[in-house]
């Protein structure tokens, strides 16, 4: 009786057993590596979505918001997979940075980030007047990214060398219009040139355009009339300090010649029916800081109103007139007998 209750005692332990092992779970290692949500913030904050084509992280970045150098996106992947770099890591946003993501099973798939910067190519025309040395270059268009790190202007010359013109300190920069003054040195010569511009993703190349030599606001940095509010008679001095530039040097022959003086007698007009020019010869000149004008022995007794000392382009021997003084901008001065 007792071994009886013993084998039917241990047939219990056994089925306990059986049926215990039969309850068991095989966990499976799976091999799941897939990138299921990649999004990252645009300048203005709002939420960018990714699309996932084969092994492409495709973003598409909206137009006229600079485009950053690095975005931190938040992923999500597979069930019980990674990926490197992790979600939220700081990475360039460039193409070809690469995330890799790992499976359960140790299985592994490489996936490249392709922004896709939504930027139209910039429209714009050039200067309808001439350009200058050191003058003003203007841009007149849409579509410009108004940021020094994606915007990139530059002169190109008949040889292909480029110059690179800044725009850190542009009159103006914004999305419509690029103004820009010239260096006002010797860093451009005259001659044909191409506009090189490179725009975010986009390079726009115009021309060929000429650039002429510096105009007087540019080449003459000061001038004085040193008479100014005092009285002159005839046969008196006129005397003119100034200062150039380089630029002057180099395009313009002897710089400065014949002075054009404007005389309002002293019982003239106020309309300036009466007014009397005179040419007069240059009597003087003190290197390239003084010039000098003797008074004619016929200039009639008034006030100087205006003065001009022309100045010959080198290049094609055209006479100019920089300067000039008149009642609004120095003291008058008056000639006597």
């Amino acid at each position: 009786m007792i071994k009886i209750k013993q084998i039917l005692y241990l047939s219990f332990i056994v089925l306990v057993f059986m049926l215990l092992g039969s309850c068991k779970k095989e966990y499976v290692k799976t091999a799941y590596n897939n990138v299921e949500e990649f999004t990252i913030a645009d300048s203005a904050g709002n939420k960018l979505k990714a699309s996932i084509v084969g092994d492409s992280i495709r973003v598409y970045w909206p137009p006229f918001q600079t485009v950053p150098a690095n975005v931190a996106p938040q992923i999500s992947v597979s069930s019980g997979a990674s990926i490197t770099p992790a979600s939220g890591t700081s990475v360039a946003f460039k193409k070809g940075i690469s995330y890799t993501v790992i499976a359960q099973d140790g299985s592994k798939k490489t996936y490249f980030l392709v922004p896709m910067i939504n930027q139209p190519a910039p429209v714009f025309s050039i200067n309808e007047s001439s350009i200058n040395q050191a003058g003003y270059l203007f841009l007149k268009g849409q579509y410009f990214i108004p940021d020094t790190s994606q915007t990139k202007l530059f002169l190109v010359n008949t040889a292909g060398k480029q110059i690179s013109l800044s725009l850190k300190n542009a009159l103006s920069f914004n999305s419509l219009a690029i103004t820009i003054r010239l260096p006002n040195d010797l860093s451009i010569d005259t001659g044909d040139y191409k506009l090189k511009l490179i725009n975010g993703s986009n390079t726009v190349v115009k021309g060929p355009f000429h650039i002429g030599p510096p105009d007087f606001s540019s080449f003459l940095l000061s001038a004085s009339f040193n008479q100014a509010g005092k009285t002159l008679k005839i046969g008196d001095e006129i005397s003119i300090s100034y200062v150039i530039s380089e630029l002057g040097k180099k395009y313009y022959a002897g710089v400065f010649g014949n002075l054009q003086l404007m005389v309002r007698p002293v019982n003239g007009s106020a309309e300036g029916y009466d007014d009397v020019y005179y040419d007069i010869p240059l009597s003087g000149q003190d290197g390239q800081t003084l010039l000098k004008y003797k008074l004619p022995a016929d200039v009639v007794p008034g006030s100087i109103i205006l003065m001009m000392p022309n100045y010959e382009i080198a290049s094609s021997g055209e006479i100019g007139y920089p300067y000039y003084w008149d009642g609004t901008t120095e003291p008058l001065t008056t000639i006597t007998k």
